[in-house]
């Protein structure tokens, strides 16, 4: 007779995985992936990268109700992928547990059903990846929690298409990751093809910089061709810069031939705000250049307003700043208000509003410039500054520009200053108005026209 040896076998390890009871899916284990999608049958698949409910397998299931993704461990993360039909339930994901945020992929259609998206970190609709709905709301929310999250991200990050078809409306809300490294955007559109937009309902883009001292922590960036855009609802965007030491912390930046922040029907509100910048420059608060447009259609108002950064020795804080052929702010039936305020910095060089090397601000039925020279000590703080061939600031009805130069500006500080073909004028039978009120020693005056080619003129009566 033989004795068998007692024998120790480990058990397999365990951990608590993804789970879904009702219409509520959790994610309770660290740094789990789930992959959602669903097809015409009205049925949902979840993938995990760990297991759903058990089962290493995709698991299908059908919600009787709105559909929920909540996360109770961290690191986890969720993936939209390609479906072959619209989600047929209102549907959240709200991930605050140290998460890596939620990403789109190929379609995602939500139909009249709505679709919020609530993360601790970040959003990325990825290039091609297009989500929808037509009468549902869209709502994101990107890192917004009271601490602002380490890492390197931009807040919402869309290459891809966002877009409400009727009357749902779309609201985007991001800041930017905390690192102390470039381009910590709190919103970005980019590239060809890339787009936010809604056709009935109302559209509302929110951006806020990471707060690192890197460079380029802007508010809302638009740029290589992409668009925010809106129909009769209409649309506002508001950008503040990242209050860090960096240099170009835009509150809102338009850039390149093809990108722009339109709207075909109703009103376009734009609001920047620049970041402090510390000693560094360029802190704009709506800056519009290389061919970008802020534009409305045939019906409605565009508005635009901004703030300069800028403290210690910087310089270029201008309010609004409109520079380089085709960059303009326009509006095809409807009238125009641009206002801006320098920042501060005590090296100079802060407009309130600067139209520069053919930049152009014009309204088909009014347009209104008003400008206020930033706070600091040093010089060129115009209150509106228009130069070098083809900066227009004109319109189809009446023009009225109002610039105050900078109160604590030592020379130059004009309150409108136009000059190397800068011009103010009207294309109709219509009234230019030009106010200024100067600070400093040189060239300080109310108005200020210099050179060969610089203009104030008008078909109609031309006040100064």
């Amino acid at each position: 007779m033989s004795l068998s040896r007692l024998r120790l076998i480990p058990l397999e390890d365990r951990c608590t995985p993804a789970s879904f009871v009702g219409n509520i899916i959790t994610l309770d284990d660290a740094g789990e992936v789930l992959t959602i999608s669903t097809d015409t049958s009205g049925q949902y698949t979840l993938t995990s990268s760990v297991d759903v409910n058990d089962s290493t397998e995709p698991v299908v299931f059908t919600p009787t109700g709105p559909v929920s993704v909540v996360d109770s461990a961290g690191s986890a993360s969720v993936l939209f992928t390609n479906s072959t039909a619209a989600y047929a339930h209102n549907f959240s994901v709200e991930l605050n547990d140290g998460s890596q945020g939620v990403r789109f992929d190929g379609a995602t259609a939500f139909g009249v059903n709505s679709l919020s998206v609530t993360v601790d970190r970040d959003i990325a609709v990825n290039p091609l990846a297009k989500v929808t709905t037509t009468s549902g709301a869209i709502d994101f929310v990107a890192n917004l929690q009271p601490a602002a999250r380490i890492g390197e991200f931009i807040g919402v990050d869309v290459q891809g298409q966002v877009t409400a078809t009727g009357t749902g409306t779309v609201t985007i809300n991001g800041r930017g990751g905390l690192l102390n490294i470039y381009g910590m955007f709190g919103v970005q559109v980019l590239g060809a093809g890339a787009s936010i937009m809604s056709v009935d309902g109302k559209l509302t883009v929110t951006g806020q910089g990471g707060g690192g001292s890197g460079d380029a922590n802007v508010g809302v960036h638009v740029a290589g061709g992409a668009k925010i855009t809106a129909g009769i609802g209409g649309l506002t965007v508001t950008g503040t810069g990242g209050a860090g030491a960096g240099q170009g912390n835009y509150g809102v930046l338009v850039q390149n031939a093809g990108s722009g922040i339109t709207s075909d029907g109703g009103n376009v509100t734009v609001n920047g705000t620049a970041g402090a910048n510390g000693s560094k420059s360029y802190g704009v608060g709506v800056f519009v250049i290389n061919g970008g447009k802020i534009s409305t259609g045939t019906v409605g108002a565009v508005t635009v307003a901004g703030i300069g950064g800028g403290t210690g020795t910087s310089a270029y804080n201008s309010g609004v700043f409109v520079v380089g052929s085709g960059s303009t702010i326009t509006s095809s039936g409807g009238a125009v208000s641009v206002a801006g305020t320098g920042g501060g910095g005590s090296v100079g060089g802060s407009s309130g509003v600067h139209v520069a090397d053919g930049g152009r601000v014009t309204g088909e039925v009014g347009t209104t410039v008003t400008g206020i020279g930033g706070a600091g000590t040093g010089s060129h703080n115009f209150g509106v500054l228009i130069q070098l061939s083809d900066a227009l600031i004109t319109s189809g009805g009446n023009t009225a520009v109002s610039g105050t130069g900078g109160a604590n500006t030592s020379s130059y500080g004009a309150g409108v200053f136009i000059f190397l073909g800068g011009q103010i004028t009207t294309t109709g039978d219509s009234q230019v108005q030009v106010t200024g009120a100067g600070y400093g020693n040189t060239f300080s005056h109310g108005i200020v026209l210099l050179d060969s080619g610089s203009a104030i003129t008008g078909t109609g009566t031309v006040n100064l």
